[in-house]
């Protein structure tokens, strides 16, 4: 199933169709790219991008208010004849609608408290991401969170 991409213009921050969208930027988005070529086949090409997409949220199963993601910013790098880079400043995670009763625990577990930084990798079948971090023991009404590590 392939998604329905919609278009989306920097100055137009509301989604046309608010009560389905996943997508809500309020911020800018910049692309810069430096291509070089030559007439001299001594001199090889080259090309750098580098593309950032600002304050942005995700909001979670549209049309369910459900966890909206907040961005603060994700960049792509790509210079010539280095690996691509990709940087993503997260803003945090709220837990809206039928779930807001999630954001009492999530209240308690600090977004710094990751063990370690997340792992970012760049390949040819996508990006992946990955991190570890300790759950404090939390209790919310009749659910009691312990002893994980």
């Amino acid at each position: 199933m392939q998604p329905d991409i919609k278009p989306w213009s920097p100055n137009k921050p509301t989604p046309t169709d608010p009560e389905h969208a996943v997508f809500w930027p309020f911020g800018k988005l910049t692309l810069v790219a430096d291509l070089r070529g030559s007439l001299r086949p001594d001199v090889p090409q080259a090309a750098d991008v580098s593309c950032t997409l600002d304050t942005f949220q995700l909001r979670m199963v549209p049309g369910f208010d459900a966890i909206v993601l907040k961005f603060d910013r994700i960049r792509f790098g790509m210079r010539a004849g280095q690996k691509p880079d990709v940087e993503v400043k997260f803003g945090g995670i709220d837990f809206v609608g039928n779930l807001a009763f999630v954001q009492t625990l999530r209240n308690i577990i600090p977004l710094d408290g990751f063990s370690d930084p997340p792992a970012i990798t760049v390949d040819g079948s996508g990006i992946h991401a990955n991190f570890s971090m300790q759950l404090p023991n939390a209790a919310v009404g009749v659910f009691s969170l312990e002893n994980i590590s």
